[in-house]
């Protein structure tokens, strides 16, 4: 036997089998995503010294969605090593959280450096191979004005390092 939980919003209330719950995420006016600001610069390194692949926002790097095993996001940036995305901030958030891996889909090996700066300063790094699971990230922002979002070779080089950051939110 396993416990019910019961899950109340606006459309209605369901119950669930607790063992059957992997995640619940509380979503309110003090979470917002980060897709839905603007970023203020994108730069990429060319990839095999003369292709440079854009990010994608909300969608696979090479197409279709973004995926990591049997996990699909909704919402998340795609991007090639050596890639960073910054965006600015009122100052006001206090997180930065992400789910974070490389596609496994189009690369036979891989092995990057998810980093995460504020303000320029580097807050956290965290080293991800293609056989790596996926691994939530949360990394305090208190006060940053501005945040970058970098891909980064690693020890490895550029070979299969296609990184997603899967629902990309800062809160309040």
């Amino acid at each position: 036997d396993s416990e019910l939980v019961k899950i109340s919003c606006l459309i209605g209330e369901r119950e669930f089998m607790l063992k059957d719950i992997l995640e619940i995420e509380m979503i309110s006016d003090k979470v917002v995503n980060l897709l839905d600001l603007k970023p203020t610069k994108v730069t990429s390194v060319a990839y095999l010294e003369d292709i440079i692949m854009k990010p994608t926002f909300n969608g696979g790097l090479f197409g279709g969605y973004i995926k990591k095993g049997k996990k699909r996001y909704a919402s998340g940036v795609c991007m090639q090593s050596k890639t960073s995305i910054t965006y600015a901030l009122d100052g006001g958030y206090s997180r930065f959280v992400a789910e974070i891996s490389l596609d496994d889909r189009f690369a036979f090996s891989g092995n990057a450096d998810f980093v995460v700066y504020g303000d320029g300063k580097e807050l956290s790094r965290t080293n991800m191979t293609l056989k790596s699971p996926v691994k939530k990230l949360d990394v305090r922002l208190q006060g940053v004005t501005a945040i970058t979002i970098e891909l980064d070779y690693a020890e490895a080089g550029n070979s299969g390092d296609f990184g997603t950051w899967g629902n990309p939110r800062l809160y309040r």
